[in-house]
């Protein structure tokens, strides 16, 4: 496996620009999976000031991640990272309130399924600094093989 060094900053391998990036780094990466860090900031767009951001946002973080695994899938290809929609979001489960400001989570995004119309369904999990484990969800994730013809045409 790749030293965390090795892999390309999130910013090259996700279309999504500051302050909607959320995640730090990529920390590692197979065929069928990945895992980067994230560490919880409480600013806009999704912070209020009040010491971090709630629990629902897990939800960004883990689409994210499918979206870098996505990104390595593509620059392995030599092709830039491409525009990906979330799609669904299945049995959501949050062991907290919300993610603190400061806190250090690490997601996991694991492919379950693809579909070569661009569709695709990731088993995700995020984890607390100690391994814990702080919220799971099911997702399903399309990436258009053209976005701007799929969003004036569907």
């Amino acid at each position: 496996m790749p030293a965390q060094s090795d892999f390309p900053s999130v910013a090259e391998l996700l279309p999504h620009r500051a302050p909607m990036r959320l995640l730090d780094a990529v920390l590692e990466a197979g065929a069928d999976h990945v895992r980067v860090a994230a560490i919880v900031r409480d600013e806009a767009p999704f912070g209020d000031g009040t010491g971090g951001v709630p629990a629902y946002v897990g939800v960004e973080y883990m689409a994210q991640a499918a979206c870098v695994y996505s990104g390595l899938e593509l620059r392995g290809q030599g092709l830039p990272p491409k525009i990906g929609l979330l799609f669904g979001v299945r049995l959501y489960r949050s062991t907290l309130p919300r993610f603190s400001a400061g806190q250090r989570l690490q997601v996991c995004a694991r492919l379950t399924l693809r579909e070569a119309s661009g569709l695709a369904a990731f088993d995700c999990e995020i984890f607390g600094a100690q391994g814990e484990s702080l919220a799971q969800a099911d997702i399903k994730a399309f990436r258009p093989h053209d976005i701007r013809e799929y969003l004036q045409h569907g």
